[in-house]
């Protein structure tokens, strides 16, 4: 199913009915999705790294995989007040995956550090502004280790003001 045509009532309307397992690349993903989802997460460090390989095997790693479906990544991480920090070294290339997840990402109030280490281009910047303006929770924003093309920076700009 294309991604770019669901919109964010769409997956609330199938949230409590979804199987992690249809959705994701591995079931070490898919546990992660229900330690988004628990009521009371427990031995979690309420940490997660969107990774392209795996460093170390830790819970927190989410590798992004062919079968992930970013969409519904975006719309748990949006929901959930249990996250505390997400470092984004990895999101794989394609405007229609970065607007899926930002579409759900965008409604988090909760998160209060976000690390970004890869180009988001300028639409996923763009909708990060939305979450920045909503999220008073929010202490740390690092922008690190990458290089941005003019398009970028303009998203960047557009997501300050």
């Amino acid at each position: 199913m294309d991604t770019d045509k669901r919109d964010y009532e769409y997956y609330e309307e199938r949230a409590e009915y979804v199987n992690f397992e249809d959705i994701t690349s591995s079931e070490h993903n898919a546990n992660i999705f229900e330690l988004l989802v628990a009521v009371n997460p427990i031995e979690w460090n309420k940490k997660i790294y969107l990774l392209e390989e795996e460093i170390d095997g830790d819970p927190d790693e989410f590798v992004v995989g062919e079968g992930d479906d970013l969409g519904w990544l975006g719309f748990f991480i949006g929901r959930t007040s249990h996250l505390v920090e997400l470092h984004i070294k990895y999101f794989p290339a394609g405007k229609d995956k970065m607007n899926a997840f930002m579409d759900g990402f965008k409604h988090n109030i909760w998160l209060q550090e976000l690390y970004i280490s890869t180009d988001l281009g300028r639409d996923g910047y763009e909708s990060l502004g939305h979450m920045l303006r909503n999220n008073d929770a929010l202490v740390n924003l690092c922008l690190h280790e990458f290089d941005i093309d003019l398009e970028s920076a303009r998203g960047i700009a557009s997501m300050l003001s």
